[in-house]
């Protein structure tokens, strides 16, 4: 009798494919750049509301009564803060999925290279 052999799973196969650097290079150059763009909307958003936060507090007395009995004022001011916080939110979003797209973008590029019959 023969042994029948165990088909090699996919995981162990991609594990040992080599992607030259020039294959994926620009790729992984363009994901760094979208990180460190999102990473500066945070700081951005957070200096925002920072901002925002400086300006309230150093309202003199009679200033501050006025912005906050009127109802326009206090709106934008909130909304303000509400679009900082949503802008800051987002680019963290975008950081946490960015960071699991190239791990598929690399696997997608490899499982390419490995150019198997029953993958494509």
């Amino acid at each position: 009798m023969q042994a029948t052999e165990v088909p090699e799973s996919l995981e162990r196969r991609l594990g040992r494919v080599d992607v030259p650097e020039a294959r994926y290079r620009a790729d992984i150059d363009l994901h760094d750049r979208s990180i460190q763009f999102s990473a500066e909307l945070v700081r951005m958003a957070l200096g925002g509301m920072a901002v925002v936060g400086f300006l309230i507090t150093q309202l003199p007395d009679r200033l501050s009564a006025t912005v906050f009995s009127s109802l326009g004022l206090e709106a934008l001011l909130s909304a303000s803060v509400i679009g900082f916080a949503g802008s800051a939110g987002f680019a963290l979003l975008h950081r946490f999925f960015a960071g699991g797209a190239a791990f598929h973008h690399l696997q997608g590029i490899k499982l390419l290279l490995l150019n198997d019959a029953v993958l494509t």
